[in-house]
């Protein structure tokens, strides 16, 4: 079993934080948010195309199924609802 960070998590560490979050702050991205932040977001829909999953009930499913890898690859598992919510109201 495979002790150290899944690739999805090597990929994703490849995005400087300071410079998504300088875009987060500039757009006031995160401004309403509460748990599903921007960073969650893009970690989500990032991971929905890199397994190139076909809609939102597709990409639920999919992280229902890996919930023991979400956890060291950073992302969160949301329902179908949340994610739609977001994807609507966010750009």
């Amino acid at each position: 079993m495979n002790k150290g960070k899944t690739i999805f998590a090597q990929i994703m560490s490849l995005v400087n934080e300071y410079e998504f979050k300088k875009c987060v702050d500039h757009y006031k991205g995160d401004k309403h948010s509460i748990k599903f932040k921007c960073r969650d977001q893009f970690m989500v829909m990032s991971f929905a195309q890199f397994t190139d999953r076909s809609g939102l009930r597709d990409i639920e499913t999919t992280l229902n199924l890996c919930t023991q890898d979400l956890y060291r690859s950073g992302l969160k598992a949301m329902p179908r609802s949340t994610l739609a919510e977001v994807n609507e109201k966010k750009d």
